[in-house]
């Protein structure tokens, strides 16, 4: 009887070592971290005073764009203009995203006549698979 009864005992402990192994296979942790520039096109950075507002952006149905996640720099969060954006949900490896950015110039928190806004989403498309690189974003004066 006392052997059956560790039997038992042992036949659980593996049973209980096995569940959490594929519990914590299961349960990744994603980090994503893109990071880059903001800049207009002659590499000028005019947005003193100004917030700026990025947005990680779905786009592979262009139809039906979805934001995955943002962040605004409010006036003294910007170092040089370089941004890090953090993401920790899995991201589809065959998606296309982007990051989008807006700088606020007149503080409305609306794009506007004097803004700057990324305006080519193809030059900052994302690829999940290969994240070490940087994403500079280049912003134009809205008109």
């Amino acid at each position: 009887m006392k052997n059956q009864f560790k039997i038992l005992i042992m036949i659980l402990a593996c049973l209980v070592l096995i569940i959490s192994v594929l519990g914590c296979l299961n349960s990744s942790t994603y980090n994503y971290k893109f990071e880059g520039k903001i800049m207009t096109e002659d590499g000028s950075q005019p947005f003193n005073n100004a917030n700026i507002y990025l947005e990680l952006i779905n786009i592979t149905d262009p139809a039906h764009p979805t934001t995955v996640t943002s962040t605004v720099f409010e006036n003294g969060e910007k170092e040089n203009y370089n941004y890090v954006l953090e993401y920790n949900e899995k991201l589809d490896p065959k998606g296309i995203y982007i990051i989008s950015a807006f700088v606020d110039m007149d503080d409305d928190e609306e794009i506007s006549a004097g803004d700057y806004v990324s305006t080519n989403p193809l030059s900052q498309r994302i690829e999940p698979n290969i994240l070490e690189q940087k994403y500079d974003i280049y912003v134009y004066p809205r008109e």
